[in-house]
Order: structure tokens, then C-alpha cells, then sequence
């Protein structure tokens, strides 16, 4: 029996990872395409009030989001909705969406990509993130890049939808 396509069990403990600045919001990648064989990719996040995604849409991978704390007011299709601790976003390809954090406090999520790949993005699109630093601002330029970048990894800006970040 050939074992190419078998990922092997692993505990990712909760300092580990690759931490980026995007957005404003802190990425973490947790388990990438290397480590699942192409199959997904995990990912832990801060998102500061106020912060969030621009719209945008990924054309070959579906997307969950769960809120472990705070709120955010989440785009999808151009309805907002707004999702607290304990919800779930489920989000297919094709599908605009964003996020912003509209509450005081700082929000987490986990983010899992179905196929992986788009944790490549976070890691390309982002800036390595320093500890006892707050996440640097997020310019136009760093927008501009970030949207060159996702074209690689198959995500478009929202084209008809409100975007909730105003980016």
C-alpha cells in the first residue's frame, strides 16, 4: 500500500505557527499545505476592533470561519449579518464576503481553507509580525500588494457587494 498521499498525525502546539500582519489583523498559519497534503489549511487570527477583510472572493476554495470571541459584522453576498462568539460561517468559493470587528474588543477567529493553499497568501501577502508589537498600519500600498498576491493564490476583490472595512 503506498503511503505518498497519507498525512502523518501532528500536535501543533499553541506557539506554533507562522505569524503575519495583514490588514491590521494578526495571521497565524497553524497547518498548511505541506503538513495535509493539499487537503487543508488552519489558521488562528486577532482581529482589533474596527479591522477586518476587504471583500473579496476565492474561485477554488471553500472557507469556515469560527468566531471563538468577539463580534464581527460579516459581509456574504453583499447581506451583513453580524456573527458573535460560538458562530460559524460557512463560506463556498465564489462566494464575496469580508469581515470587520465592531466590537470594543479584540475578536479572534480560526479560519479553514478546503483544498489548501490560501494559507500561502497570509505568508505572502503579510508582514512577518514581531511579538510585544502592534500589527503595523495597513497602507494603500500594502493593499495594492496584497491583491497582486491574492491573484496568485485565486482570490478577486468583491466586485457588486459593500465592502465592511471601507478598504
Amino acid at each position: 500500500m503506498s503511503t505518498t498521499n497519507r498525512s502523518e498525525p501532528k500536535l501543533v502546539s499553541a506557539s506554533d505557527g507562522e505569524s503575519v500582519w495583514l490588514s491590521g489583523d494578526v495571521y497565524t498559519v497553524k497547518l498548511d499545505k505541506s503538513t495535509t497534503n493539499g487537503r487543508i489549511s488552519f489558521l488562528d487570527s486577532s482581529i482589533p476592533p474596527g479591522s477586518g477583510a476587504p471583500g473579496h472572493l476565492h474561485i477554488d476554495a471553500d472557507e469556515i470561519i469560527y468566531v471563538v470571541s468577539g463580534q464581527v459584522n460579516v459581509m456574504l453576498n453583499g447581506e451583513e449579518k453580524i456573527a458573535r462568539e460560538g458562530d460559524t460561517i460557512f463560506i463556498p468559493k465564489h462566494t464575496e464576503h469580508g469581515f470587520k470587528n465592531v466590537g470594543l474588543y479584540a475578536a479572534r477567529l480560526l479560519f479553514y481553507f478546503n483544498p489548501s493553499g490560501v494559507e500561502r497568501f497570509f505568508l505572502e501577502a503579510g508582514v512577518k509580525a514581531k511579538p510585544g508589537s502592534a500589527p503595523i498600519e495597513y497602507t494603500p500600498e500594502l493593499h495594492e500588494h496584497a491583491v497582486s498576491v491574492g491573484k496568485k493564490y485565486h482570490l478577486q476583490p468583491a466586485k457588486n457587494t459593500t465592502n465592511v472595512i471601507g478598504k
